[in-house]
């Protein structure tokens, strides 16, 4: 399936976020709890892990599905209304309120995954391009 700006904005208010702020992303912006997604899109039941696929930086990240589907959410327009820019973070941004820093846990800041254009489900990991050490992660992040 695919969304675009207006099909998000067309979800329920109760799946809608109008100000990011509200789970900690600082940029503010409008999001979608990423559930809202999983119940329309409705994976296969097989399908345990996600890839979320940034192919322009080239990065992906796969984790269990079950790890972030009631926490992650998918920012899809600025404050203003407006689609991210994709110079810098667009056209879509996974996030996840209060994640922990890089390197340290399965659920960290790399699955702030900028650029998203794709999320995919499998019975087994997916690709994963996440730095695996201390001194990768800082490279990433100085991008």
């Amino acid at each position: 399936m695919e969304y675009s700006v207006e099909d998000l904005n067309g979800f329920d208010d109760q799946e809608r976020i109008d100000d990011a702020t509200q789970c900690g992303y600082k940029k503010g912006g409008k999001a979608i709890r990423f559930e809202a997604v999983l119940k329309r899109v409705q994976p296969n039941p097989n399908g345990q892990w996600m890839t979320l696929c940034a192919p322009t930086d080239p990065f992906f990240a796969s984790i269990p599905l079950e790890s972030l589907k009631r926490e992650g959410v998918i920012i899809y327009a600025n404050p203003a209304g407006k689609e991210l820019d994709p110079e810098k973070d667009g056209p879509f941004r996974f996030f996840i309120p209060d994640a922990a820093k890089c390197g340290t846990e399965a659920q960290d800041e790399c699955l702030n995954v900028k650029h998203l254009r794709e999320i995919s489900f499998s019975s087994e990991k997916g690709r994963d391009t996440r730095p695996e050490d201390t001194e990768d992660h800082r490279k990433l992040h100085q991008k």
